[in-house]
């Protein structure tokens, strides 16, 4: 947020970001008002997400807030969760799960509606 105040950029914000331990990995941009993104083709199938985890993946002690990657935790033994298939697909925020109503899948829509026509609307003013 910080970022964002003083340069007033996403894409720049979203970029150095990366180096929070916690964000990190590839930026992927989505223009709202040309839909021009830098997304790739997903690769189908879970178990590609599992293997991508497998090998790119960290996992937070959300207590000691220790971070460490999924590969070096699945050879240690004393990793029982890892051992026994246990992890979690989670980003950790210190608040519990809240699954999404189909009004919060409305309100979503709605916003990125709001901010598709405001940027239409900048567009033009140029």
């Amino acid at each position: 947020m910080q970022c964002f105040r003083l340069h007033k950029d996403v894409e720049r914000c979203v970029t150095s970001a990366k180096a929070d331990n916690f964000t990190g990995g590839t930026v992927r941009i989505v223009d709202v008002t040309s839909g021009q993104n830098n997304l790739s083709d997903p690769q189908q199938g879970h178990s590609n997400v599992e293997d991508s985890y497998r090998e790119r993946g960290f996992i937070m002690d959300t207590g000691s807030k220790n971070v460490r990657p999924v590969r070096v935790a699945a050879n240690d033994q004393s990793s029982v969760p890892t051992q026994a298939g246990q992890l979690h697909f989670s980003a950790p925020t210190g608040h519990d799960s809240v699954p999404w109503s189909s009004e919060d899948h409305q309100r979503l829509g709605m916003a990125l509606e709001k901010l598709k026509n405001r940027a239409l609307a900048k567009q033009q003013d140029k």
